[in-house]
Order: C-alpha cells, then sequence, then structure tokens
C-alpha cells in the first residue's frame, strides 16, 4: 500500500510542479500574444505598418536567449516545454528509483544524470547543425553570386537559398526572408542570423556583406573570395579535427569513466559508494578524485581546442 500512496504523491508533485512552472513562463508569452493582437488592430484601424522590434524587445532577455539555443539545435519546442521537460528527466528517475526502494545514493545519481541529459542534447545538436551549415555555406554564397549575375537582387538570391537548398541553411534563410517581409531591414535580418547560429564563417560573411553594403564595391567578386575562405577553413577544420580525434576520445574517456563506474556500483552494490560518504577520509577522497577528473579533462581539452 505505501509504494501505491508514493506512486500517487510522486505524479501528483511532478504534475503541479509543472503547471506551476508553466503558468510562470507563460506570463510573458500571454502579454506579447495581448500586444501583438493590438498593434494588428492598430494597424487595421490607421493603416500603418507594425512594429515587430518593439514588440520582440518586450520579451525577457534570459527565455529569449533560451529560445535561440532551442532554435540553434533545432529543437522545436518552446522554453517552458523543454523546461518541463527538464524537470521531468530529473525526477522521474529519482522517483522510479525510490518506488523500487533504492538506495538514497542511486536516487540521487539517477537524478543528477536525468537532469544534465538535456544541457548535453542541446549541445550535441547544436554542434552537429552547425557542421552542417558551414559545409553548406560556401555553396550557398555561390549561388547568391550566380543570382547576382542573373539580375536578381539580393533578397531574391536569399529566397532561393531558402527554396532550393536543404536544412538546416534553408529553413535559416527561410526565416531571414520572413523577417524582412515583416518589415526588418536587410542587415538587421542578418545579424540575427549570424546570433542565432553563431558560425565564425557565418560571422565573416554577414560583417563583409554589410560592410559592403554600406561603402560598395563588387559584391560577385566579395562573395567569391568569402567562398574560397571558408572552403580553406573547412579544410583546415577537418584536418585539425582529425589530428586531434586522439585527444578528445582520451578526454571524453576520462570524464565519463568515472561517473559511469559510479552509476554502476550504485546500481549492483549501493553499501560499497556509500562508505564514500560516511567517513572524512571517504568524502575527501571523492572530493580529490572530482577535482583532480577535472582538471585533467579542463587540461586535455584546453591542448585539443585549437582556434583557428
Amino acid at each position: 500500500m505505501m509504494p501505491i500512496i508514493l506512486a500517487v504523491s510522486t505524479g501528483l508533485y511532478l504534475f503541479l510542479f509543472s503547471v506551476a512552472i508553466l503558468s510562470i513562463l507563460a506570463k510573458d508569452r500571454k502579454r506579447v500574444e495581448l500586444r501583438l493582437k493590438d498593434l494588428i488592430q492598430e494597424n487595421l484601424d490607421t493603416r500603418k505598418p507594425v512594429k515587430i522590434r518593439k514588440v520582440q524587445q518586450q520579451k525577457m532577455p534570459v527565455s529569449r536567449a533560451f529560445a535561440n539555443e532551442l532554435v540553434s539545435a533545432d529543437i522545436r519546442m518552446r522554453p517552458e516545454e523543454f523546461l518541463i521537460v527538464w524537470v521531468l528527466a530529473a525526477l522521474v528517475p529519482a522517483s522510479l528509483m525510490v518506488l523500487l526502494q533504492a538506495h538514497v545514493i542511486t536516487v540521487l545519481g539517477a537524478a543528477l544524470i536525468g537532469a544534465a541529459l538535456p544541457p548535453y542534447f542541446i549541445n550535441y545538436k547544436k554542434a552537429k547543425r552547425l557542421i552542417q551549415f558551414e559545409a553548406q555555406l560556401s555553396e550557398a554564397l555561390v549561388m547568391v553570386g550566380n543570382c547576382l549575375r542573373s539580375g536578381l537582387t539580393f533578397q531574391q538570391a536569399m529566397g532561393n537559398i531558402a527554396h532550393e537548398m536543404p536544412d538546416p541553411i534553408g529553413r535559416e534563410f527561410s526565416r531571414v526572408v520572413r523577417e524582412i517581409n515583416l518589415g526588418s531591414n536587410v542587415d538587421l535580418a542578418l545579424t540575427n542570423l549570424a546570433e542565432r547560429v553563431k558560425s565564425t564563417d557565418l560571422s565573416l560573411a554577414v560583417s563583409a556583406i554589410q560592410i559592403q553594403r554600406q561603402v560598395g564595391g563588387n559584391l560577385l567578386d566579395l562573395l567569391e573570395n568569402i567562398s574560397e575562405t571558408i572552403k580553406d577553413r573547412i579544410k583546415v577544420k577537418n584536418e585539425i579535427r582529425v589530428m586531434t580525434a586522439t585527444g578528445r576520445a582520451s578526454g571524453m574517456i576520462i570524464g565519463s569513466l568515472p561517473i559511469a563506474l559510479a552509476a554502476v556500483l550504485m546500481m549492483i552494490n549501493p553499501d560499497f559508494v556509500q562508505a564514500f560518504f560516511a567517513t572524512r577520509m571517504g568524502i575527501g577522497m571523492v572530493i580529490t578524485g572530482a577535482v583532480m577528473e577535472t582538471i585533467g579533462f579542463l587540461l586535455i581539452k584546453k591542448v585539443v581546442t585549437i582556434k583557428y
């Protein structure tokens, strides 16, 4: 009877906690939606363009930054929805361990692992999408040059990229075109693109295009030079990635092996792990090991991370 009561109580607690977080984080979204309705109504009454930038600036900076992180990782969820998933990922495994009458250290370990998985998933998706984007960027610049040679405008060339090229670059440029159609200027739309993608190659291309639009010059030659530069940078990146593969693998093993071993021991023999937290010597050993592992991981990361 006690496990059933505990399970029901845990489920009710998770539901109420999720609803509370959702209601708190949805306040700004409701306020923005109401403001948008008011602006649209004003636009219909006065025939004036809607000022999209002022509406966007009303959002909370932290919420907007987190939303940009989700967009960069191609995770189609609202920030509050992902936060609820994050909370559930930390609490559900721990609750299951409680129902299975696991040791308290096992419960804490399950909660920590569940809480660490969503940020790791975001970083993994961002890195994978960034590599795909940079591999398509050179081809996209060549397409822009061909469109300009055929007599199209720069905005029409970006529209061709949005329609002709696959994701992720097609989706990102589609968003740029939508921002321009909603009243934003080209420079601001490109700046927002660089902030979302956070690619050095893209920032280089955007800066060069913005300077050319301000001071003039031959955009075709500029795009050809940038395209060749990006191709050379991608070649260098691939060579560096191959040469540092062994060091990166060593860092991953050093960082993950103690955690994985501790997780296995907590599942097999929790009392053995509990001994490290029951005495001062055990606590000192755990702290010393964690500090040394962190230092080793950071040193290896420093060696294999090459800025170019």
